[in-house]
């Protein structure tokens, strides 16, 4: 079965939902150099991150992570996050439960 992709422009940049269930969230995110995502709304879900094309700086309460492209990064719930693209562009594959 082909499931029809969900495709969100924001300010920072963009986002298609390519699964969304009761259970799991997977999209794919870009965001344009030098824009931030702020998402309260997703503290209360467990994400991993991988990077696609770029250098992603996570900010979990305070402390900063650079994520390049190629790896992985797992954040659990209840954690306050922030992503940020400083260096360029950022593309990346975002799996929440």
């Amino acid at each position: 079965m082909i499931i029809e992709q969900k495709k969100i422009n924001y300010p920072w940049g963009q986002e298609t939902v390519w699964a969304d269930s009761d259970s799991y969230r997977a999209s794919l995110l870009a965001i344009h150099s030098g824009n931030s995502i702020l998402d309260m709304s997703k503290v209360s879900r467990k994400e991993t991150v991988y990077v696609l094309y770029g250098t992603l700086v996570i900010e979990l309460e305070g402390c900063k992570k650079e994520v390049k492209k190629g790896q992985s990064f797992h954040i659990e719930s209840g954690i306050e996050r922030s992503l940020h693209a400083p260096y360029g562009d950022v593309d990346m594959v975002v799996v929440s439960e």
